[in-house]
């Protein structure tokens, strides 16, 4: 799994670092067996958006309903999710979730 997020609109021209913002949305992508979801968090007056590109279809569709669960909480809330009943994923895909999750993520 990869992801990035970028300033969508908003005032402030950089990145924030830590467990920033609110998760105001998250989209499945429209194509045929997907294996990407987009973001979108608010932090302060700025709007950003990311997109998670996942290798498996199955575990995008699960990240994907767990995150929409989740909508208007906050990012500090959501890392610290208990994650351990997604059976079929791998330690490195719960290590890019969690940096995601506390904004350490590089661009």
């Amino acid at each position: 799994m990869a992801a990035d997020l970028g300033l969508l609109d908003g005032p402030k021209e950089e990145h924030p670092k830590g467990e920033l913002g609110i998760l105001k949305s998250v989209l499945l992508s429209k194509m045929d067996h997907a294996n990407r979801c987009f973001i979108l968090i608010c932090y302060e007056d700025s709007s950003y958006l990311g997109c998670l590109l996942f290798d498996d279809h199955a575990f995008c569709r699960q990240v994907i309903e767990l995150l929409k669960a989740h909508c208007n909480r906050s990012i500090v809330q959501i890392g610290n999710l208990d994650t351990s009943y997604f059976v079929e994923v791998s330690p490195h895909d719960f290590d890019i979730l969690g940096k995601l999750a506390r904004g350490k993520m590089e661009s």
